[in-house]
This record gives structure tokens, C-alpha cells and sequence, in this order.
């Protein structure tokens, strides 16, 4: 099982997604064969996202990683640099994860979203074993959106496909998604212990 992290150098990924992924992973709640993926248009070795990473992890005052924990959680790590909204790019990814159940998590501009979806269907990257994850608002105005959905359709059937609005304001509500969503979504990343 592979987790991609399209934007995986950006603000969400190292705000939110990169710390989240460590915590989840320290207190033994990923299945030890689950791999992250950054990806992103830079180029970056891997060690350069390896330290872009701790340096995110580190950020956060209620996470600051230990050595063992790192050391284990950086072998999960991965980056691949290019655009996927290009064939190459897409190309590039599919050799890191082809034929891996994989979820893609759109850490981009919800205008990257039709390209995205589009190249990874082109390049056979979706499909029933496969799920892909998106930040709301979706799209400018309703046009934008029903074409930015209509993309997304195409490559992700809806039962695959996850909608996150963090800009919702009420912590109950926010927990229950979060509850209704990590049990739907990361379901079969869960160590089984």
C-alpha cells in the first residue's frame, strides 16, 4: 500500500500531512508495509525530502521525533519529482508504485485536480484498488467545480473518492468526519496487532 502525497513538499504536507503520518506511525498504527510518497514539480533527491520532511515533523511542538521512530518512519518515505499533470510525470510516479493499491492525496491547488486525475487515468494509476483524497472548496464557482468533479469521476468511482473541507468551524463535527473518514479510508493501513 503506497500513500501519495501530491504536493508533497508544500504547505499542507508539511504543516499537516507529513506530522500526521510520523504520529500515526509512532504510536504502531500503520501496517509496517505502507509506504509514503512525496511528489512534487521540484527535483529533490531523496534525502533532501528526507530532511524536508524531520524538519516538518520537528516543527511541531507536540510531535518532536526520536531517533527510533524516525529511523523507521524515513524508510517509508520516498519522493518523486515531476508534474502530474504531465505523461512524464505520471510515468515517473507509476515506477515507484505500479500496481499498488495506492491513495493519492491531492495536497494542491483545486485547479491541478482535472489535470491530475486525467494523467494518472491516462497512465493506468487508478482504479477499484485505488482512492484519492481532496481539500475543499473544489473549484471557483459552479462550472469550475462540475468540471473539476466530472475529471475526478472519471479516474475515481465516488466510493473512492474523499472530501475534505478543513475549513469547517465546529470540533464535533470535525470529529465525527475524522472518525467516519480514517475508518473508510485508512482502513486497510491499520496494523492488523
Amino acid at each position: 500500500m503506497h500513500i501519495v502525497l501530491v504536493g508533497g513538499g508544500g504547505d499542507l504536507a508539511r504543516r499537516m500531512l507529513l506530522p500526521s503520518l510520523y504520529l500515526l506511525d509512532s504510536e504502531g498504527h500503520l501496517d509496517p508495509e505502507v509506504r509514503i510518497v512525496g511528489v512534487a514539480r521540484q527535483s529533490m533527491s531523496r534525502q533532501a525530502y528526507l530532511e524536508l520532511a524531520h524538519a516538518a515533523v520537528s516543527a511541531r511542538t507536540e510531535v518532536k521525533p526520536d531517533d527510533a521512530t524516525w529511523a523507521r518512519f524515513s524508510e517509508r518515505l520516498d519522493y518523486v519529482g515531476g508534474d502530474l499533470t504531465e505523461a512524464s510525470g505520471a510515468q515517473a510516479l507509476s515506477d515507484h508504485v505500479g500496481g499498488r493499491e495506492t491513495i493519492y492525496y491531492l495536497a494542491v491547488s483545486p485547479s491541478l485536480y482535472e489535470g491530475i486525475c486525467r494523467t494518472l487515468l491516462a497512465a493506468g494509476l487508478t482504479g477499484d484498488r485505488n482512492r484519492v483524497v481532496l481539500e475543499k472548496p473544489i473549484g471557483r464557482d459552479a462550472p469550475s467545480s462540475e468540471a473539476i468533479n466530472a475529471a475526478v469521476a472519471s479516474a475515481f468511482s465516488e466510493d473512492h473518492t474523499y472530501r475534505i473541507d478543513h475549513y469547517l468551524g465546529k470540533e464535533t463535527v470535525q470529529n465525527l468526519l475524522a472518525l467516519r473518514f480514517a475508518n473508510t479510508l485508512f482502513e486497510p493501513l491499520w496494523n492488523s496487532n
